[in-house]
Order: structure tokens, then sequence, then C-alpha cells
């Protein structure tokens, strides 16, 4: 045990440890452990070290069930390391490649995302405060040239965070080849996954290809990255500081998948901190990652007309509203056929996206409204049941100030409804005479006149600007 902790190669990790505060006295740490180099030597780093910080180590292996009986094979070694050295461990298996093909998400990312669901109940049932895992200034330099690539902001340039919440990375002070040279100069086995050298992952590519190319130029390119994200997080602690005084502008709904940006003439929204914080927020809402352009084309949206659409995706949109930009997924179709009364007590009826209310008013209290959400029409002209219900192609209305009938598709098309609400407008009918467009237009034959003796007030809330 003595020759291994006076190796560099645990001394320079104890080292990094301790300068960033990983490791405090009494921890109970899981080790993700996949059996190759690097969790292989964080699990001994932890187990040299143990008795420094009096600590309880773990190990938690998730088979991914993606190469064979090569990961099965990989869990049998798992399993016989942690006899051998006396390890409490957990072990379990999960289809990744058809949770992939069920979520349509890449191999890559539900491997990730299920390999930290299973880290985080293996420290559950252990009871560990903290998870460890194998990141080396290898994989460091590859996520941060996998963002750049991809059109990431500061926060993905800075790449793996050295710590977050309860997960720690104790080897980010250290490259692949020192563990190596570690495991070899110490007899200690580990497992090769010979998928690392398959170029049709992007981050294999990058490890196999883009790095050597790039170490011919900066042979301490680890190093060169490890710096610059150091000097990137430091930028990024500065970038969110600022940001919270824009936090006022973003409103979300824990319930639902919206986000309204606020438009203020004194933000100027293309700046860098305002775009990077959208990205965020959306990210954060949607699980959507916006390029750069697309970001700009969102911003872009604060100088262009109320009710202006742009396409984010296949299924989200963001809408100008006359103060806000909203962002949503685009509305599902949702069957309205209501049949409304009304009293003197006001009368609520909901929607997934609306709120109706109808009431009797006095008569001194109809007027042409400056708000399009609420109308008053003459009572007396009823002469069937009311019914709330979505329009339909057809539907036509004689619209207040008209003698002729317009169609209600015509009628939305000159009212500039956005194009992805137009199905959720709804119509109070009379029967089957169309009395309002709800929330666009009355109909001529039922407005108040002066020979009106009762009066119906109607409201609506939709969850959209119209």
């Amino acid at each position: 045990m003595k020759k291994r902790i006076t190796s560099s190669a645990i001394q320079k990790s104890l080292k990094f440890i301790r300068e960033n505060e990983l490791l405090k006295n009494g921890d109970s740490v899981v080790v993700g452990f996949s059996g190759g180099p690097d969790s292989t030597f964080l699990l001994v780093l932890l187990l040299t070290i143990q008795k420094i910080f009096n600590l309880k180590v773990y190990a938690a292996h998730l088979n991914h069930k993606l190469r064979g009986k090569e990961s099965d094979d990989d869990e049998e070694f798992v399993k016989n390391f942690c006899k051998e050295n006396k390890v409490q461990f957990i072990t379990e298996s999960r289809e990744i490649n058809k949770i992939a093909q069920e979520t349509k998400k890449s191999i890559e990312e539900v491997a990730r995302n299920e390999r930290y669901k299973f880290f985080t109940e293996a420290a559950a049932k252990f009871k560990a405060n903290k998870i460890a895992t194998g990141h080396t200034l290898n994989d460091n330099a590859e996520t941060m040239i996998f963002n750049f690539v991809r059109g990431s902001g500061v926060s993905g340039l800075r790449g793996i965070p050295i710590k977050r919440d309860n997960i720690i990375r104790p080897l980010l002070g250290i490259t692949k080849e020192e563990i190596i040279e570690f495991l070899k100069s110490e007899k200690i086995p580990y497992r090769v996954d010979a998928t690392n050298k398959q170029e049709n992952f992007t981050r294999n590519f990058i490890r196999n290809k883009v790095i050597p190319l790039l170490q011919e130029i900066n042979p301490n390119l680890f190093q060169t990255f490890s710096i610059t994200s150091q000097l990137l997080n430091l930028l990024e602690r500065y970038i969110q500081a600022e940001e919270l005084k824009f936090e006022r502008l973003f409103i979300t709904k824990k319930t639902e998948k919206v986000l309204r940006i606020k438009i203020e003439e004194n933000i100027d929204y293309k700046n860098y901190l305002m775009m990077d914080l959208i990205r965020k927020k959306v990210d954060l809402q949607f699980n959507l990652q916006l390029s750069f352009e697309k970001t700009k084309e969102l911003v872009n949206l604060v100088k262009q007309d109320k009710g202006t659409t742009l396409q984010i995706n296949e299924k989200v949109f963001a809408i100008r509203e006359s103060n806000t930009i909203l962002i949503l997924y685009e509305p599902e179709f949702e069957e309205v056929n209501i049949s409304v009364t009304y009293d003197t007590k006001l009368q609520k009826y909901y929607g997934s996206y609306f709120e109706f209310k109808l009431s009797i008013a006095p008569v001194k209290e109809a007027k042409i409204s400056d708000n399009p959400m609420v109308e008053f029409f003459d009572a007396d002209k009823i002469k069937h049941k009311l019914i709330l219900r979505n329009w339909k192609p057809g539907d036509k209305i004689i619209p207040i100030g008209m003698k002729y009938s317009k169609k209600v598709s015509d009628l939305l098309s000159d009212a500039k409804i956005p194009s992805i609400f137009k199905k959720q407008i709804l119509v109070l009918c009379d029967g089957n005479e169309i009395i309002w467009v709800v929330g666009v237009r009355l109909s001529e034959k039922y407005k108040v006149t002066k020979e009106t003796k009762k009066v119906i007030k109607a409201r609506i809330n939709y969850d959209f600007e119209i």
C-alpha cells in the first residue's frame, strides 16, 4: 500500500482532491465503477486514501447490455474486483438500446441519464452522501471540444464540473495516460471497452482523430484545456451573478411546459448575457438546446409584430405577444362541446387551456368593451340551449357592424390569430347560431340595443394571447 500512496498519480490526485475540497472526514462515497481503467483507478485511489479521510467506499456498476458477452464480462470483472478488495457493491442491467428507441434519444444520452439515475439510487441504498465518477482531463477536453463544435455557450464550454451537488470528479487533475501507467506498474487489471475505438460515436471521433491532431500543435493540450476550463468557470460565475438581474423577465409555470419572456424597452435582448440566459431557460423548460442562430431568431421576435410565429423545432413554437414572447409546445387539439347556462350567480366552465364565465349583468354595464375577452349580448334573443364548442370549417357569423355573414376561418385570419392557436378558438352558440367567436367578434344579431332588457356578460381567459 505504501508504494501506491507515494506514486505520482495517487499524490497528484490527492492534491487535487484537497485543493478542490472534494472529500471531508467521514464521507461515504459511491464509485461509478465500469471496470475500465479510469473507474478502476478511481476505486483504487479512494481505497488507498480511505484512512486519510475516514471514508466509506462503495461501488455501483450498470450493465448497459450494449456489447453482449463483453458487457456481461465487465459486470463479472466488477463483482470479482470488489469481492477481492472487500468493497460493498451493487450491479444492475438496463436495456439502453431499447430505452433509446422508445424515447427517440441517442444511445449516448440515454446511457448517461440511466447511469446517473442508477448511481443516485445506489447512493440512497448505501446511505452515501457522495457519488464519484472517473472523468479525467482527457474527458474534460473531449467535452469542451464537443460542446464548442455543437455551438454551446459558456456553460458548455467550461467543460465537466469538478463537483455538482453530491457528484464529485476526483480525476479531473490527471490524464488517462497517467492512469494507465499507474495501473500497469501496479499490475492492476482493468477492462477495455472495444467500442471506444469505433468512430461512429461523435466523442470517439474526437478522442481518436481530433485530439491527436491538436496535440501535434500543443503537446500539453489537456492541461491547457484544464486551465481554460477553470477560467471559464470563473466567467460562468460572473455571468450567473449578472443574469440574476434579468430573472424577473422570465415567467414559467411548473405545471405547464410554457415559458414567457417579458419585453421591456430598456433591455438589450441581443446582448450575450440575455441570449445565454434565454438558452438556459429554454433548455430547463423544454430540454431543448438552442443553437446560436435559433436564439437570434427568437430574440428578433422582440422587434416583430404581435402574432409573429417562430417554429423552434417540430414541436416547440415561439409567439410574439403584446408584451411578451410565449414559448410552448404546439397545442394538442382538445374537443370542447359544453352546454352552458347563465344566472345572476357567476357560472364558470373550464378546459385545459381556457376559463369561461357567464352571468347576468345590469343593462347599464353593457357597453362596447375595450377588452375583446369580455362581451355583452341580449339574453332575450336567445332561443335555444347555449353551447360552447370548437369552431368548425364552414361555420359562419354576421359580425357586429356588418350585414352579411362571414366564415369564421376568414374572421380568424383577418384578426391575425397565430396559426397554431386558430384551432383552439371557441364559439358560443344559440343552438346552431353563433353568438360570439369567443375573444374575437360578436354577432350583429345578438348585440345589445336600446330595447335590450336583459344582458348576459361573457368572459374568456385563454392560456395564450390573441
